[in-house]
């Protein structure tokens, strides 16, 4: 199921950056863009939880160690947006945006290799830098 989910992503992000450029290049700021973005969604996350069986009480009650930790997340996140939308706005194709950002791929694998034990052979190395090096080409 994750593959299909992680096609389903790639659906949806699509959606997501193009609509993005077309909303700036429209003249609508990144802040005000970002702002209702995360408003409208929010009645979504609440949704998904609450048919998930999980209670609002349930939701608001989260040890203050991990509220924490979805603190930085949240302004990880809200840095990651922002730059995001700022390399859209700038570049001439939005696609060249995500071709550097695949980069992320090399990151997050070797970093899941160590804290997640994840499986991480030299095949899938190559793959990593074979995605990365497509990146590059298409960017330039």
């Amino acid at each position: 199921m994750w593959v299909l989910f992680s096609f389903i992503t790639s659906l949806c992000i699509t959606i997501l950056i193009l609509s993005y450029k077309y909303l700036m290049s429209k003249g609508i700021a990144i802040p005000i863009i970002l702002f209702w973005f995360f408003l409208f969604g929010l009645p979504f996350y609440i949704f998904d939880a609450t048919r998930q069986n999980y209670s609002i009480a349930k939701i608001f009650n989260l040890d203050i160690k991990y509220l924490l930790i979805i603190f930085v997340l949240a302004f990880v996140g809200f840095i990651s947006n922002t730059l995001h939308l700022k390399a859209i706005a700038l570049a001439p194709n939005p696609g060249y945006c995500d071709a550097i950002i695949v980069s992320k791929i090399f990151f997050i694998s070797i970093i899941s290799f160590f804290i997640f034990n994840s499986d991480l052979s030299i095949k899938k190395i190559i793959g990593c830098c074979l995605c990365i090096i497509g990146g590059i080409i298409v960017s330039i």
